[in-house]
């Protein structure tokens, strides 16, 4: 009756043709034989308007979809970005390797260069190794044989030692020490002492052994050590006979004999060190009355 009417929104329309179905959108859906009639206030929008309306908004669904896959490609083209930015960390990454890979196959180029003087070196070092093996074989040999004469040697010498000291202890077997003689005052009187006429006296007279000038031979009698002004160097005499030694101890040991002389047998240094660690148990056997 009116015509062909638009709304004032949708009059652009009618200017423009209608896009071919199948282009860029959906067919339009099939409509019903009967074709409905939209009255408005200003009149009514037939079939064609319809259609149109429908084109419309296909459309903007088609721009709605493209927007949305712009935003997509948005995004792959930042994770593309970090894509590239890993590539050229990893390119620089394998630069380097190459670099290192490069400094190796020179070193490797330097080994194999030295390879040769590398084998002759350790062949003569080698030769050299045999040789010293066979030098330190032959050494040890020599110093397992010098080993041996050496415990050979020092087995010796100590039986040669314990011998000596039992020479020096038999030739001091008639000898015996006085103790506690007074000396002279003068260095005359001292160097012109008679000491075995001093042991004859001491004999006969605290001794009660008369005749003891005639009947107690002494080979030799001297004091022994270095004169001090305080001191009493000991006598060391040597008896003829080793009776009479024992004669002249068993008297001056004797309990009944009150002398303040003293004496002792004379041994070598060796055996004196030797006694002198039981001189405590002597000492303590002779506190208990005990003969020592």
């Amino acid at each position: 009756m009116f015509g062909q009417y638009y709304p004032p929104h949708l009059q652009y329309l009618s200017q423009q043709p209608t896009a071919p179905p199948g282009y860029g959108f959906s067919p339009l859906p099939p409509y019903t034989t009967v074709n409905p009639v939209v009255r408005t206030d200003t009149g009514v929008i037939g079939e064609h308007s319809q259609i149109t309306l429908v084109t419309v908004m296909n459309k903007l669904s088609l721009m709605e979809n493209r927007l949305l896959k712009l935003d997509k490609f948005d995004k792959i083209e930042i994770d593309i970005g970090k894509i590239v930015k890993s590539v050229t960390l990893v390119e620089a990454r394998i630069s380097d390797i190459e670099t290192q890979f490069s400094a190796v196959d020179s070193r490797l180029i330097e080994l194999e260069r030295s390879r040769p003087f590398d084998s002759d070196e350790c062949t003569e070092l080698k030769t050299k190794y045999t040789e010293l093996s066979t030098k330190m074989s032959a050494q040890q040999y020599t110093f397992e044989t010098i080993y041996k004469d050496f415990d050979k040697i020092r087995a010796d010498n100590k039986s040669l030692y314990d011998e000596v000291v039992d020479l020096k202890a038999r030739s001091m077997r008639n000898n015996l020490l006085f103790f506690n003689f007074d000396e002279e005052h003068t260095f005359d009187d001292r160097k012109h002492e008679n000491c075995a006429n001093k042991i004859h006296e001491f004999s006969e007279k605290d001794l009660a052994m008369p005749g003891a000038r005639d009947n107690i031979r002494i080979d030799r009698a001297h004091r022994i050590g270095n004169y001090e002004t305080d001191s009493k160097r000991p006598i060391v005499v040597r008896f003829n006979y080793y009776q009479d030694k024992l004669t002249v101890k068993q008297k001056v040991m004797d309990p009944a004999c009150k002398v303040d002389k003293r004496v002792s047998d004379q041994f070598p240094r060796e055996i004196q060190e030797r006694r002198k660690k039981f001189i405590p148990y002597m000492l303590h056997a002779r506190c208990e009355d005990k003969r020592a």
